[in-house]
């Protein structure tokens, strides 16, 4: 009985299958794109009116701000169909193709910080609000656009 019940579960298991569930994303992916923004633009603000970020530091302006938020969520979505259509287990899978997509976007601001990509007007200041961005976009990115899979 008890080899029955266990054989059964796993039957159970296998036939459960995560599905992205395009009405779902219809309205998450939005949310997230606005949540990011929203978020990018109050640290941009925080960064200028508290630790002398210069307002004039041409990548933190608002409309490029706004621009490669939307521009870079977009890919993020994509990513989110593509990954649903060929894992198994789409949730796990994208989240950790986000975690290793947000260490390659720290890329940038490091190599603007040591001269490596040359960015006139970087400073530590900078950096740092750049890093804030980047850490708080993926949390909610990870934590919003997994939410569009459903369990079927």
């Amino acid at each position: 009985m008890t080899t029955q019940l266990a054989t059964q579960q796993t039957q159970s298991a296998q036939q459960t299958r995560e599905r992205l569930s395009l009405g779902a994303l219809a309205w998450v992916g939005p949310l997230t794109i606005l949540t990011c923004i929203a978020a990018n633009i109050i640290i941009r603000t925080l960064a200028v009116a508290f630790f002398g970020v210069s307002a004039t530091f041409a990548p933190l302006q608002p409309p490029t701000i706004i621009a490669s938020t939307i521009v870079y969520l977009l890919l993020a979505i994509a990513a989110l169909l593509l990954v649903s259509r060929i894992s198994a287990r789409p949730a796990r899978t994208y989240r950790i193709l986000a975690v290793i997509c947000l260490l390659i976007s720290l890329l940038f601001p490091l190599a603007a910080l040591t001269g490596a990509f040359p960015t006139p007007g970087m400073n530590g200041h900078i950096f740092g609000a750049m890093i804030a961005m980047h850490l708080l976009s993926a949390a909610i990115v990870i934590a919003l656009l997994p939410t569009a899979i459903t369990r079927r």
